[in-house]
Order: structure tokens, then C-alpha cells, then sequence
């Protein structure tokens, strides 16, 4: 059977990596520690040392679309090529590839650039989208980046809620091609969202070959 991938994913702000990280907490609870390990497309660029965050930031302003989507799905597979090394029973995906591929259809890259760097990645056993009002993202976020702000120079607050907005036809079309996915709204404590993803997990039985602690 092969390893079961989880992927939480949506837009900037939503709460993945909170839900990520809550997640992790409670499937170690039943399974141990060693039972599970997590995907974020920053481990590759921390774990290598090769790249620093705010340079990073400023690196992605430089590029065009397809530069920088090939550059940012390779840091995604790497991450996740990481965290298999270490062989976890199962391994939860912190926005993956698609959260990327959305952001950089809202700057104009083509499509068909996002298919194929999407060729290398294999499908999670199942998706959960975080949604939320983008509005609501701004205000949970202590800064907002020029990335998730359509490169703003200035007012990267306004243009902030304006580019996350432009992406939601857009992570349409991302399901639409690699979905379904099952939606699950934010808006709600964490736990409450923890919960719901646990029961659709446990319904799904994609951990039914795991064994308990």
C-alpha cells in the first residue's frame, strides 16, 4: 500500500500551518512519534542551509513566472523527498504545490508551465482547502509578504487582500484539474477544524493499515 500523503492547502493566511502543526500533534497522540512527519516547501531551504528566508523573498521578485514556479515546485519536492527519507507511516503536505501553482496563475504564468512542474508529484490521498475570506487572512497575518501581495512596492496591505482575491478563480481551476478536494472553512477555532479533518480522515480509512500506540 502506498504511504498515505495528507495535504492541507489554501490560500495565504488560512491557517495551514497551524492546522498542519495541530494535526501533527494529535496523530502522534494515537500513533507516536515516529508514525508521521510533515511537508513545508520552507524545509528544504532551512535543512540544506543553502537559502535564507528574506533572501529568498527578494530572489522571487527577480524572476519571471517560469523561473520562479520551477524554483518554488523544486523546493516543494525536495521538502517532501525530506520527510520521506525518514519514513513515516504518514506524511501531512503543508500547502504543497498547489497553493504556489495558484499564486503564480494570479501573476500570469501560463497554465500550461503549471502542469507540467506538477508532473513530478504524486496525488495525496486527500486534499482538505482551508477557505476563508481574504480580508480575514490580512488580519491574522503580523506582515503580509510582497509574494502574497502581487509584488506590492507600497500599501502591501491593500494590494494584499486585492491579489488574494484575484486567486480564487484560480484555485477553481487548481481542483478542478487535481481535486476533488473537501472544503473545510476556517472562519472556525482550530480545534474545531482539527476535529472535522480528523473524522473525514478516519472515514476516508487512507490510515486504516496504521497501528495505533
Amino acid at each position: 500500500m502506498n504511504l498515505p500523503k495528507i495535504t492541507i492547502t489554501g490560500p495565504d493566511g488560512s491557517g495551514k500551518s497551524t492546522v498542519t502543526q495541530a494535526l501533527m500533534v494529535e496523530f502522534k497522540k494515537k500513533y507516536g512519534d515516529g508514525s508521521i512527519d510533515c511537508a513545508n516547501i520552507w524545509d528544504s531551504m532551512i535543512m540544506t542551509g543553502a537559502f535564507q528566508k528574506d533572501s529568498v523573498i527578494r530572489y522571487l521578485g527577480s524572476l519571471d513566472g517560469t523561473a520562479r514556479t520551477l524554483f518554488l515546485f523544486h523546493a516543494m519536492k525536495h521538502s517532501i523527498d525530506l520527510a520521506l527519507k525518514k519514513s513515516p507511516q504518514l506524511l501531512l503536505i503543508d500547502s504543497h504545490f498547489y497553493k504556489y501553482g495558484v499564486s503564480e496563475l494570479a501573476y500570469g504564468t501560463p497554465w500550461n508551465i503549471i502542469q507540467g512542474a506538477a508532473v513530478g508529484f504524486d496525488s495525496p490521498s486527500l486534499t482538505f482547502f482551508l477557505e476563508v475570506d481574504a480580508e480575514v487572512s490580512l488580519k491574522r497575518k503580523s506582515e503580509v509578504s510582497q509574494y502574497e501581495s502581487g509584488q506590492a512596492g507600497q500599501n502591501q496591505s491593500e494590494k494584499f487582500v486585492k491579489f488574494q482575491k484575484s486567486m480564487t478563480t484560480y484555485w477553481s481551476k487548481m481542483e478542478k484539474e487535481f481535486g476533488p478536494w473537501i472544503h473545510v472553512s476556517s472562519h472556525n477555532p482550530v480545534e474545531k477544524i482539527v476535529s472535522q479533518i480528523l473524522t473525514e480522515i478516519e472515514k476516508s480509512g487512507v490510515c486504516a493499515s496504521m497501528q495505533s500506540s
